[in-house]
């Protein structure tokens, strides 16, 4: 048997290379209805997915039987046989030769050892079962309730180990490709989520914006304040007018260094005794790049992992994410992935068909990220707002509505029903499972630079950015309050 400690990640056996796969091919093509396919290469594995979107598909990953495998194969090929599904075997020895393949199978799908069989609907992945010595029962079971549409694979309520006191919480920092893409409602939906699947508790999440233009309150933050989440909506780095001139006069006290030393005393402190701190972003990826603060800048700072915020549609969409992405990865800032929101849904550029698309290139030129969502584009009337809020939202809301007036009330209403939307539509917990996974890489630097190494490209030490020197002689630091002022007296519009 081979456990999941032997997996290509780590230093697999090239007895892998010698697996005979005839067992596992005579199980799923006895007596089904499509005759199982091989995957011989990432590509075949990319197609085989990517066919028939809508329909269901088992893959079976390959090993050789022991002894008392070979005793169960009549009754596992029996069982398999009645489940008239496309079917396919991937040999997992294409790990060995190809990252992409092992990276998939054994910590994107996180097959725990071999022989097991994977269950899809459509494109998204159940779960794996592994095929271990009196299981027969088990795959039984699993068997039937995936024929009656349900999730063969029963997974535990907490993804997660138990948390050490030491241990610092998992970051993840929401960026966007542009303003108003949604990057705070994915946070709320986020959170939302998270709550609600109990992956953890109101106590063991935060929320932080440490950079932003807009101080006025969210409905994030107001969502955290009702229902216990510990939330902070303005953070130690305010762009408000005449900051970026104040900052290039040597007017700003701190500087880039003292700006992002306070965003990250900010997010250590709110995240002491937590289990996960989501990070909002400001507007798009650069934004604070001329005073040293972009978004990179404090993902960096903070050592958080990147999740982005894309757009509609399918080139531009794929297009956009590849460049913002890029403005982290030149940092070696992991982006594990990303959610589209506001599609439409329906004609040519409907969520089905984006969805379609977007998920081919990832699976096929982006392997090693994920894609957590695609959402749809809500049009609902006023009238009718407060009512589609579910009951996760629509408690909190009649709680904080007392405060507002009728204006601020729908407002509320609105942005609390944008995150349940995105909620709905968001893998959490695959989610959480790739910022374990990211951690656990960032763990082990002997293995990122033999990655780098496979790569064939020449790897610069990384070295501290400097911030931009002011381009003016320095003058002593001014408080807020007087360069505000003088700002709005030029006739300053924004924080530049």
């Amino acid at each position: 048997r081979v456990s999941r400690a032997r997996a290509p990640c780590g230093a697999p056996s090239l007895s892998w290379m010698h697996w005979p796969l005839l067992s596992v091919m005579s199980i799923l093509s006895c007596g089904m209805a499509k005759e199982a396919t091989w995957l011989r290469d990432a590509a075949a594995l990319s197609s085989f997915l990517d066919s028939e979107p809508s329909a269901d598909k088992i893959i079976a990953f390959s090993a050789d039987f022991s002894r008392l495998s070979r005793h169960l194969e009549p009754q596992i090929r029996s069982q398999l046989s009645e489940c008239a599904v496309r079917s396919a075997v991937l040999d997992a020895g294409l790990a060995l030769s190809d990252d992409s393949v092992g990276h998939l199978v054994f910590e994107r799908w996180a097959v725990p050892a071999l022989p097991a069989v994977g269950f899809w609907r459509g494109t998204t992945l159940l779960g794996v079962m592994e095929v271990a010595p009196g299981g027969g029962k088990q795959l039984q079971e699993a068997l039937k309730v995936y024929q009656s549409g349900g999730n063969p694979i029963q997974k535990p309520s907490r993804p997660t180990r138990p948390r050490t006191p030491t241990e610092k919480p998992l970051l993840l920092f929401i960026a966007g490709d542009r303003a108003s893409v949604g990057k705070t409602s994915t946070c709320l939906g986020i959170l939302a989520k998270i709550l609600s699947e109990g992956i953890y508790q109101a106590h063991e999440i935060a929320y932080i914006k440490p950079a932003t233009q807009n101080e006025k309150p969210q409905p994030v933050t107001r969502f955290c304040e009702a229902v216990g989440i510990e939330a902070v909506g303005v953070g130690p780095i305010v762009f408000y007018k005449g900051f970026t001139r104040a900052f290039l006069d040597g007017e700003v006290e701190g500087g880039a260094s003292g700006l992002l030393a306070s965003a990250a005393r900010a997010v250590d402190e709110l995240g002491k005794n937590k289990r996960l701190v989501v990070v909002d972003g400001v507007g798009y990826p650069a934004v604070g790049s001329i005073c040293g603060v972009s978004n990179a800048d404090i993902a960096e700072a903070i050592g958080a992992a990147v999740l982005l915020v894309g757009k509609s549609g399918v080139g531009d969409a794929v297009d956009s994410f590849n460049l913002n992405a890029a403005y982290f990865e030149k940092r070696s800032i992991p982006v594990i992935g990303g959610i589209f929101n506001k599609l439409d849904t329906q004609g040519y550029y409907s969520l089905e068909n984006c969805a379609a698309a977007v998920g081919s290139y990832f699976r096929q030129f982006r392997p090693l990220q994920s894609i957590y969502g695609f959402v749809p584009k809500v049009d609902v009337p006023d009238e009718a707002v407060v009512d589609a809020l579910s009951p996760l939202f629509k408690g909190p809301f009649e709680r904080l509505r007392q405060q507002d007036s009728k204006e601020d009330a729908l407002k509320l209403a609105r942005g609390l029903l944008a995150g349940q939307v995105i909620m709905e539509h968001l893998d959490a917990r695959h989610l959480v499972e790739d910022l374990l996974l990211t951690r656990r890489k960032a763990a082990q630097p002997r293995l990122r630079a033999a990655s780098e190494d496979r790569m064939d490209i020449e790897v610069a030490p990384r070295q501290k950015r400097v911030a931009p020197a002011p381009t003016r002689k320095a003058k002593r630091a001014r408080t807020r309050a007087e360069i505000e002022a003088e700002a709005l007296e030029k006739g300053a519009r924004s924080g530049g």
